[in-house]
């Protein structure tokens, strides 16, 4: 494994704002001239939640090495939290897309293979990456690169969606936007969500006490109104901040108190399956 850490801002040649982030760290299979040195890999994108607030180790490289196991290259997203707001995080999410995709021979990455997972807040960034690529604020960071940032596919786990539905996660709002509510309203990604919109696999569970399963289905439903490609698994148990649904990210001990419906675990494997019949795969 070849592991290197990349600025963003650096690498555009941006200017970083105050609180900004925008450090990619890159997990990279190294080709071995015993089998293929041209082998490409699909790249995943890890973007962790935490409210915008701080970013949840138990989402982060844990999750990119499990994908980096199932042979992708991987990578992890070092975003602006709070008190940066809106849109430097997104920007930040659009310039990891656009690198990977502007370097994918030196990566070994298939460019037209790059999807991006986001948990619960990293969720919402992921979701605005896959359905914001194209908005003004990016244009206008990015110039014209921004027609880089567009993900093949995201992957959404218990994310925050929506301000517009009767219960939501106020403090990510709060945190990405202060107190300007019009814009927590447009920031509602089921409001966004258009023809090109990247295709979309959601993972909740029923029960989740801090952020509504309903931020899920009104995302799906979006999808399925506006007829872009999605899936979505609802499972009946399970807290909020699951990650991979296992003792790897929990300990023994406390894992052992969580009440978690069994078949959690299988979103990994199943988001996997549906990435490759989107043609997620190595190629050689």
């Amino acid at each position: 494994m070849k592991i290197t850490k990349v600025d963003l801002y650096k690498y555009f040649g941006l200017i970083r704002p105050e609180h900004g982030e925008g450090y990619l760290n890159c997990y990279l299979h190294e080709n071995s001239p015993e089998i293929n040195l041209n082998r490409t890999y699909p790249a995943m994108v890890v973007m962790p939640g935490g409210a915008y607030s701080f970013r949840s180790d138990r989402e982060n490289e844990v999750v990119a090495i499990k994908f980096y196991a199932n042979d992708y290259n991987a990578f992890t997203l070092q975003y602006a939290i709070y008190p940066a707001k809106y849109p430097t995080a997104l920007i930040e999410g659009c310039m990891a897309v656009a690198y990977i995709r502007e370097n994918a021979k030196q990566l070994g990455v298939n460019a037209d293979n790059i999807a991006c997972i986001g948990f619960s807040a990293g969720g919402h960034l992921c979701a605005s990456v896959g359905n914001l690529f194209d908005s003004n604020v990016v244009v206008n960071a990015l110039k014209e690169r921004a027609n880089l940032c567009r993900p093949d596919a995201i992957l959404l786990g218990y994310p925050v969606i929506s301000k517009c539905i009767e219960k939501t996660h106020e403090g990510t709002f709060s945190n990405l936007c202060g107190d300007n509510e019009e814009l927590k309203r447009s920031l509602s990604i089921e409001k966004c969500v258009k023809l090109n919109s990247a295709p979309v696999f959601i993972f909740h569970t029923e029960n989740d006490p801090s952020v509504p399963v309903k931020n899920s289905k009104v995302l799906a439903d979006a999808y399925e109104s506006i007829g872009v490609p999605y899936e979505l698994h609802i499972f009946e148990k399970g807290p909020h901040g699951l990650s991979l649904g296992t003792s790897e990210v929990y300990g023994d001990f406390y894992y052992q108190k969580l009440e978690i419906s069994s078949d959690y675990v299988k979103w990994l494997e199943m988001s996997i399956s549906w990435l490759y019949e989107r043609g997620f795969k190595i190629k050689d």
